[in-house]
């Protein structure tokens, strides 16, 4: 419904590498905040939430970030640490690395929603 990107990787993967992270997808490099809501990442940014299942969700605040980034089932999605000076620019930054496969789903209407 919303075009949430769960990935295969937990907020304990990434613990120590700080609020900003790096996201690849095939030849596209993006940096993105972690959220601890969905509705605290700004409008239009992408943000990196932990769901409700513990797994890190790539999503955009009311958008749908399947489409923003054109990612489907099965996309790779390379997490990467921001080096101190926050370009993450270095091969030490690639040392530090998470990559994930991407799941796309409907999220099942709640009970207070109208089917």
């Amino acid at each position: 419904r919303y075009g949430n990107l769960q990935l295969n990787a937990g907020s304990e993967d990434i613990d120590e590498w700080g609020e900003s992270v790096r996201l690849r997808l095939d030849g596209e490099v993006r940096t993105v905040r972690r959220a601890a809501t969905y509705g605290s990442i700004p409008p239009g940014r992408i943000g990196l939430v932990v769901d409700s299942y513990g797994l890190l969700s790539i999503c955009v605040d009311r958008q749908s970030a399947a489409e923003e980034l054109g990612l489907d089932v099965g996309d790779a999605v390379t997490l990467e640490a921001l080096d101190s000076s926050g370009d993450g620019g270095d091969a030490d930054s690639r040392n530090n690395a998470t990559t994930a496969a991407v799941s796309v789903s409907l999220r099942p209407p709640s009970r207070s929603e109208p089917s």
